[in-house]
């Protein structure tokens, strides 16, 4: 943000913003390990593993050729997803909890945001709900984990997969953009910043 045509020294760098984004990353990990463990069949995540592992096998031996390889990797990658998908709910409900509510009333912070003394504001004056919420739908991605859960739930396995990966490519290509953004431009802004008038600032 610029005042009176200068630069706004205010602003979080991006290696504060980048610092702090892996500490909440961690933190989410070990939240959602822990309580998704008593749900998780180890025996059959096992199976699964050891199922990819022989498709790529046979795949870099020759004894499969590519459309097969593809045929049943989309296969196993359901199965996988299925197998997993009380732990991806999990993630979304610990994600929901964390950057959205409880950052909303910590004045913008999370754990990882505190501990590089840095916080979302608003640009429209006090930090709101509505804004967390389409916030953290882009830059923690949870529209989109949202709507794999649902393909997952409700489609057929070929329209998941290439769903998932439509998805996943559109997230890459999200938090490209808003790297550069927050790296190369004044504002510092990302692309969730712009759409709901939030910036990330540094604690005076």
């Amino acid at each position: 943000m610029k005042k009176n045509g200068r630069k706004d020294k205010n602003k979080a760098l991006f290696i504060e913003r980048f610092m702090a984004f892996m500490i909440d990353l961690f933190l989410i990990y070990l939240i959602t390990s822990f309580v998704s463990y008593p749900f998780i069949n180890e025996q059959k995540t096992e199976e699964l593993n050891h199922e990819s592992k022989e498709l790529v096998e046979k795949f870099t031996d020759n004894k499969i050729d590519m459309e097969d390889f593809t045929l049943d990797y989309v296969n196993l990658y359901y199965r996988v997803s299925r197998n997993s998908g009380i732990t991806s709910l999990i993630i979304i409900f610990v994600e929901v909890c964390y950057y959205v509510v409880y950052q909303t009333y910590h004045r913008g912070q999370t754990i990882g945001k505190r501990l590089m003394k840095i916080r979302v504001v608003s640009d429209d004056g006090d930090l709101t709900m509505n804004q967390m919420i389409f916030r953290s739908f882009l830059a923690n991605s949870l529209l989109i984990d949202i709507f794999i859960f649902i393909f997952m739930l409700f489609s057929s396995k070929y329209v998941f997969f290439y769903s998932s990966a439509l998805l996943e490519f559109l997230q890459y290509l999200m938090i490209f953009i808003s790297v550069v953004m927050i790296a190369y431009t004044q504002e510092g802004c990302a692309i969730h910043d712009k759409l709901v008038h939030t910036r990330v600032i540094r604690e005076k």
